[in-house]
């Protein structure tokens, strides 16, 4: 690849990382049911209608001298006050960043209280990685995790989960007999699934639709990189599900850890400002709003490294293979030098920016070709990566 061309492909790589980066935090994209909705047409009407009727001049009179001064006075002391906010903001977020960068320095913590990983469950996850786990073994594992048992236990018993595997629905009460129902190969895909999505906080009123957002490009980087690593003829392709989700546990603990700290940082502030007597540092408090920018930064700068410190903690010993292809990921490895797993996970991720974007009619189609090989997928496997939906398990190779 020419000097020139490798410019250009760093150039929109950056423009699309940055991309995405804005658009899991925006607002502006909102993640329904089955895809993102494109946006509030009506409301935005009415915003646009509202503005060019207070513009128009139709309601607009002459103020008189004493109105003008009544208005100006008005407008300094909103001034004022916007100036005050802007220093309490400022001394808030200061302590929040400072809570936040503690916090998640605690991988111990973290993996246990904020993100609700325990042991039993990383030792389900590991003994899935195995080559050929016994149905025994991972049955009493999910003895030991009642919340991933009642899940499975109910998709047995489920007419249209079993109807997608062209199964009949059994009503059964021991793990034992629900992954034997299931098999293996189903449990490698769902049982990881299920244990990261409910490790995320779907729905919060600081960044609604944030949730549901890192949930859909978990998924689809999950699916994507277990497609590509199929493609390639990998004996044990379910391991890009593990990867999909030990990825973005540092982008789980961010967006956790974000919603805490505002919460008990504003408690504190508050507390303080009463205890000092400062009523009008207390009266501000109550109108600083959570900075959506911070938690990009996070995302953007930190996510990643808390992942791997996460990761390492729980699955070097027994799974060192997706540590390497996390740490390839990490430490921004030329894909060349990459082992297999880190070239999959490469490739499933940045498809994963791309679907996200599409869904959000973010993605113009002059980017579509030099994004496809940054991500080194070749044109019939993108297409064909397209067109499986990679955002939502497929359940048609494992029917009867």
């Amino acid at each position: 690849m020419s000097s020139v061309k490798m410019a250009d492909t760093q150039s929109i790589a950056n423009r699309i990382s940055a991309k995405f980066e804005h658009f899991l935090v925006g607002k502006n994209y909102i993640l329904g049911d089955d895809d993102f909705n494109d946006g509030l047409e009506l409301e935005l009407l009415e915003q646009q209608e509202e503005k060019e009727s207070a513009e128009s001049g139709w309601s607009k009179r002459i103020l008189l001298d004493v109105e003008k001064a009544r208005v100006e006075k008005e407008a300094a002391a909103k001034r004022q006050r916007e100036k005050a906010l802007l220093v309490a903001s400022n001394y808030f977020n200061k302590r929040l960043i400072n809570d936040m960068l503690q916090q998640l320095s605690e991988p111990d913590r973290v993996m246990t209280h904020l993100l609700r990983v325990h042991a039993s469950t990383t030792d389900l996850l590991l003994a899935l990685t195995l080559p050929f786990p016994r149905l025994s073994l991972i049955a009493s594992m999910l003895e030991q995790n009642p919340e991933l048992k009642r899940r499975l236990l109910y998709l047995v018993g489920s007419h249209s989960f079993m109807e997608l595997l062209n199964r009949k629905p059994r009503v059964v009460k021991d793990a034992q007999a629900a992954v034997g129902l299931l098999g293996i190969e189903i449990l490698k895909q769902i049982v990881p699934a299920m244990v990261f999505k409910y490790r995320v906080k779907m729905n919060n009123a600081v960044i609604p639709g944030l949730g549901k957002k890192l949930w859909r490009h978990m998924l689809t980087t999950s699916l994507a990189t277990t497609y590509v690593l199929d493609q390639q003829g990998y004996k044990r392709p379910a391991e890009g599900m593990m990867l999909g989700g030990l990825l973005h546990l540092g982008h789980m603990a961010c967006l956790h850890q974000f919603l805490r700290s505002f919460d008990e940082t504003m408690v504190e502030c508050l507390n303080e400002a009463r205890q000092k007597g400062d009523k009008k540092f207390h009266d501000l408090l109550f109108d600083v709003e959570a900075d959506p920018r911070i938690l990009e930064k996070f995302l953007s700068e930190k996510a990643l490294e808390i992942s791997l410190s996460l990761a390492k903690q729980s699955f070097q010993e027994g799974a060192p293979q997706l540590i390497s292809a996390l740490q390839e990921e990490v430490d921004d490895l030329n894909y060349n030098v990459r082992g297999t797993l880190g070239k999959a996970l490469f490739s499933g991720l940045r498809f994963s920016m791309f679907e996200q974007l599409r869904a959000a009619k973010n993605f113009s189609q002059d980017e579509l070709v030099p994004w496809r090989e940054y991500a080194q997928i070749s044109a019939p496997l993108f297409k064909e990566m397209h067109q499986k939906s990679l955002y939502r398990i497929d359940y048609s190779s494992f029917s009867i």
